[in-house]
């Protein structure tokens, strides 16, 4: 994925868009227009899933009886609560652009056919809201007339639908009522105990990554600004795998920052010395930024020269070339090719010859069509950069790929290896680097 987005490569799943200078909302609005025909009020409901009728003059307005079973079709998700790029701002700024009208319909005292607005974030109906905390709520099935008590869990996603003033009725409506795709043909009714520092519901068009976990949503749309320290390994994985159709990452910063951020050196939980099962293993690495850490080594792969790689059977492969071609490998350094996209091959190995490397590749997922198929992609790349499978290789390289189809073959890895390796070079020891900076 992340040699795709360095590639520019866009997908009908998968895009980068920089900011550019925008500010973060500005961002977000182009990205809703272009995406989904974001133009105005109603078609900002219509993007959520909310129906359309007509007035007697035929006039629109958005129906969002139906928007509940679709509010999930997109989400934006980002790191933190404040700042520009946090969900709060984000919220309120998709509410003040789209979503005034409803509001004043809302604060009207004679002729109100919405209850008033709800909260410190002034919810009224047909905002996309998320239960804030665990609880028993009232609820009105909407099949069987009747109202009972009903659970609703905290990161529940929906959206208010009522309460609606009847044809007959003199009365303004008061309750504020949600409904979740969870709990379809449910009207919950919004508990108003909640502080402003503290509400029970909130709105939802953008949520925190944490607050995401274990929902799914069609297209997220991640905010990613730059310097942020805390974007780490586990926040880019859960935030990358809450999509269902498309992931659109928008980033302040280079792209190439955020690949560091998803290497094992940022991982949060390998940095926990904390293993209540086991004693943990302190192992000493650097990390991107040239610090020198302390990782438990349980939970991330190392070598024993203080290499960090990605699988174990990259670690068996990394301890092969320290003892063969000790001085001559890097891992995951990047190859830009002659159509401007870059790779990272698993390990660059040197030769005799600087222009003809040896460019080892494991393939540890072949079982797999989908992984398959991207392979048979990159190794088409690789040919048309003059980079051929030994043992003549091509103009630019050798591409070796090795498998653990059958299991680990660690024997028949460094004979392959060394059927390339050894009649092309003079072994000249020297330092072993990581990946390398463009």
């Amino acid at each position: 994925m992340w040699q795709k987005l360095l590639g520019g490569q866009d997908t009908p799943t998968l895009r980068a868009e920089h900011w550019g200078g925008r500010p973060p909302a500005q961002v977000l609005r182009d990205i809703l227009a272009r995406e989904f025909d974001v133009r105005d009020d109603l078609t900002f409901a219509q993007s959520y899933g909310a129906g359309v009728w007509h007035s007697a003059n035929g006039t629109p307005y958005p129906d969002y009886s139906t928007a509940p079973e679709q509010c999930e079709r997109w989400q934006v998700l980002s790191p933190v609560r404040g700042h520009p790029h946090g969900t709060t701002h984000l919220n309120r700024r998709l509410k003040q652009t789209y979503r005034r009208t409803a509001l004043d319909l809302a604060l009207k005292s004679r002729f109100r056919r919405t209850p008033k607005p709800f909260g410190p974030e002034q919810i009224v109906v047909g905002d996309k809201v998320v239960n804030t905390r665990n609880q028993s709520l009232t609820a009105y099935n909407t099949a069987t007339r009747t109202t009972a008590s009903q659970y609703v869990a905290n990161g529940e996603v929906g959206v208010v639908t009522g309460q609606l003033k009847s044809k007959g009725s003199k009365a303004a409506p008061r309750y504020t009522q949600i409904e979740f795709p969870s709990q379809p043909g449910l009207r919950i009714t919004a508990d108003r105990a909640g502080t402003d520092t503290d509400p029970a519901l909130e709105l939802a068009w953008a949520l925190t990554v944490h607050k995401s976990q274990g929902s799914e949503f069609g297209t997220v749309i991640l905010m990613l600004p730059a310097g942020l320290q805390s974007i780490s390994r586990e926040l880019l994985y859960t935030a990358m795998t809450r999509q269902t159709d498309k992931i659109i990452v928008c980033h302040e910063g280079p792209l190439e920052t955020l690949r560091e951020r998803a290497n094992p050196t940022a991982s949060e939980t390998a940095r926990r010395l904390t293993d209540l099962t086991r004693a943990p293993k302190p192992v000493p690495v650097q990390d991107a930024q040239g610090q020198r850490r302390l990782f438990d080594g349980h939970l991330v792969h190392i070598t024993h020269f203080g290499l960090t790689v990605r699988s174990k059977n990259e670690l068996i492969i990394a301890d092969l070339l320290k003892r063969l071609a000790d001085g001559r490998f890097t891992y995951e350094r990047p190859l830009r090719g002659s159509d401007g996209r870059r790779r990272f091959p698993d390990f660059t190995v040197t030769t005799d010859d600087p222009g003809r490397p040896i460019y080892w590749e494991h393939l540890g997922m072949l079982d797999d069509a989908s992984y398959a198929a991207k392979w048979n992609e990159k190794k088409a790349w690789y040919a048309a950069q003059g980079i051929l499978p030994g043992p003549k290789g091509g103009p630019h390289g050798t591409l070796l790929t090795t498998d653990d189809r059958g299991g680990v073959k660690e024997g028949d890895w460094e004979r392959k290896f060394k059927e390339l390796f050894g009649t092309s070079v003079t072994i000249r020891p020297g330092k072993i680097t990581r990946r390398g900076r463009t």
